[in-house]
């Protein structure tokens, strides 16, 4: 059966979206596309087809790679404006149409994403109320429109999309955590506005940014695949950097907020001083590198001079003993000639005492010689000498 493809929008349609926020869009892609975009989606994921601009969101980052089959374990690929098969999905001239309803015909349109939103086999609870253009962006005007197209079949089984009709009308109440979106978001609940967004591989939706809206849970074996567009005014800049968003038609606004040029040239100089900062932290590491060798040869150093003065000490140590050693040695040799000079001394006293005493005795003998009775006893001294002879 021949799928007729949706390419334009009818008065109907227009009152119909903003009446409720959403419109059932039916079939914009058929079976071929839905294929081609699966298959390229899965080839991202797991890498078969490498784009360095798509970014990969996964199930669990740390976890092992995902095993073979149809749907790896990916939450999301953004980035998708940059891929060749999806792009022309992206330039169609019936989402020009929905931006000109949105914005007026004369503005130019820009993209904040383009992305598929998986919801693995089996990924249990889905998301709580929330507003789309709340989600995680500091801009300075929120978006509009998205669009949401299955590429897997979308049923409540399936975790399929909830929306509140007319819930929009209420404005941009805040992220799904705060208690007056969760709160009016049950009340319109319980009188009957939500809705069920079921839909077949190929089939679409228009969403406004401000639509109230909720993914239920997963309970399948099957994935859930689908194909996500956020579109805006083209002025629409980031907050944090002052940078627009890629532009998809229509020629750039030219900045007419002085405001934009400071923010710009705040971030460039920023920018300069973060790298300065990364230079000097880079030169400062470097030096302590520097000072922790040093200081690494300065500990060797030490070691090697304490190594050398406990080497000298042990060798003085050893030259003390031999010393020691020789003089206890040397004491009694010094002992015996301190005794023998003090022996000569006493014997060379003695011999001079004898000298002296034979000399007195002489000069007696020559005084006795000397004295008249000795020569008056002469002759009978010799007379005596002569009888002990015979």
């Amino acid at each position: 059966m021949t799928m007729t493809v949706r390419e334009t929008l009818t008065d109907a349609d227009r009152e119909a979206f903003r009446r409720d926020g959403y419109l059932r869009l039916g079939t914009v892609l058929d079976a071929v596309e839905v294929r081609t975009l699966q298959g390229r989606a899965d080839a991202l994921a797991r890498g078969w087809v490498v784009n360095h601009a798509v970014r990969v969101s996964l199930v669990d980052p740390d976890g092992p790679p995902a095993p073979a089959g149809p749907a790896p374990g990916y939450l999301q690929l953004e980035g998708l404006e940059t891929d060749n098969l999806f792009r022309p999905v992206i330039e169609r001239p019936l989402w020009r149409e929905v931006c000109a309803e949105l914005h007026g015909a004369h503005a130019a349109v820009c993209f904040l994403a383009a992305m598929v939103v998986n919801r693995p086999a089996g990924a249990g609870p889905g998301l709580p109320w929330h507003q789309h253009a709340s989600q995680g962006r500091l801009l300075d005007r929120e978006p509009q429109v998205s669009a949401w197209i299955a590429l897997d079949p979308a049923s409540d089984a399936d975790g399929g999309l909830e929306v509140l009709a007319g819930s929009h009308r209420l404005g941009l109440l805040g992220s799904g955590a705060e208690p007056s979106l969760a709160a009016r978001a049950e009340a319109l609940h319980a009188d009957g506005a939500g809705v069920l967004l079921d839909a077949q591989p190929g089939e679409g939706f228009l969403l406004h940014g401000w639509l109230i809206q909720r993914s239920g849970s997963h309970s399948t074996a099957a994935p859930r695949r689908a194909f996500s567009m956020v579109w805006a005014d083209a002025r629409t800049r980031d907050l944090r950097t002052g940078e627009r968003c890629a532009l998809v038609h229509g020629a750039p606004a030219d900045d007419a907020d002085p405001r934009i040029g400071r923010l710009r040239d705040e971030r460039e100089a920023q920018m300069r001083a973060a790298q300065e900062a990364r230079e000097q932290r880079d030169a400062a590491t470097a030096r302590w590198q520097r000072a922790v060798h040093d200081n690494q040869d300065l500990r060797v150093e030490q070691q090697r001079l304490r190594d050398a003065v406990r080497q000298n000490h042990e060798e003085l140590m050893t030259m003390g003993r031999r010393l020691a050693d020789v003089a206890a040695a040397e004491l009694p040799a010094a002992a015996i000639r301190q005794q023998q000079a003090a022996d000569n001394e006493a014997l060379r006293a003695t011999v001079a005492q004898l000298r002296q005493n034979c000399a007195e005795l002489a000069h007696r003998l020559d005084a006795t010689h000397a004295s008249r009775s000795w020569r008056v006893t002469l002759p009978l001294r010799r007379a005596t000498d002569l009888l002990r002879r015979r």
